[in-house]
């Protein structure tokens, strides 16, 4: 199901996918941390490999920048992000 996002192993089953499929359609950011989360629980059930490397990165904002967030890529959105 994973078409062309980001799935490099290629791995994929019903429920990992409807739930990607899901947080991909919602906006709200808590609502789609929960499915992220949920579909991760699912894929270390399943343990079709071992996580070496989990990515993680550090953003500084300045208290003047609101309305940006990260997506779940670690891709900073400021699209709609404003400067007071």
């Amino acid at each position: 199901m994973f078409n062309w996002r980001p799935n490099y192993t290629h791995y994929a089953t019903p429920k990992a996918d409807s739930l990607y499929e899901l947080a991909m359609r919602l906006t709200e950011f808590n609502t789609r941390a929960k499915l992220y989360n949920e579909m991760e629980q699912v894929v270390l059930e399943d343990s079709p490999m071992i996580i070496l490397y989990y990515n993680q990165i550090v953003y500084l904002k300045n208290k003047k920048v609101r309305d940006m967030y990260i997506d779940g890529l670690n891709t900073m959105i400021l699209k709609k992000a404003k400067l007071d």
